[in-house]
């Protein structure tokens, strides 16, 4: 009889355990990381960023871009969603006046892509061009 309690109770904790762990998709762990890249378009630079995924299963992070010859700043992610390996961040400007929105696929180690910034009193778009990033090692 206690044997096979101890056993109902281990299979039970280890359920639990599996429950209580986040779950990634291998897109999602692929993603999640610090990763380097460059932009070109309207404007161009470098930056890095992290992907981040919380307890709760949702992703997020933040991007520190460098434009040619201008001050480099960091922004936290207002979303990032992942839909099979296709990747949409969205962002704002530092004085928070346009709304930059980054869209990549993703393969392997890779992101290329488009961003796209609007003014947000107008809706304008004011810069668009490619992205490509590298996840870091």
């Amino acid at each position: 009889m206690y044997k096979s309690l101890f056993v109902m109770l281990s299979l039970l904790c280890f359920c639990l355990m599996g429950v209580a762990q986040t779950q990634q998709t291998p897109s999602e762990k692929n993603l999640v990381g610090a990763w380097t890249g460059s932009w070109s378009g309207g404007s161009s630079g470098s930056f890095e960023m992290t992907i981040t995924k919380d307890a709760d299963g949702k992703l997020g992070g933040s991007i520190t871009p460098k434009p040619e010859g201008g001050e480099s700043y960091t922004a936290s992610f207002k979303s990032v969603a992942l839909v099979d390996a296709k990747i949409t961040m969205k962002l704002a400007d530092p004085n928070d006046e346009a709304e930059i929105t980054l869209e990549a696929t993703l393969d392997g180690s890779a992101l290329k892509g488009t961003y796209l910034v609007r003014v947000k009193a107008d809706g304008n778009e004011v810069d668009r061009g490619t992205i490509t990033a590298n996840k870091k090692p």
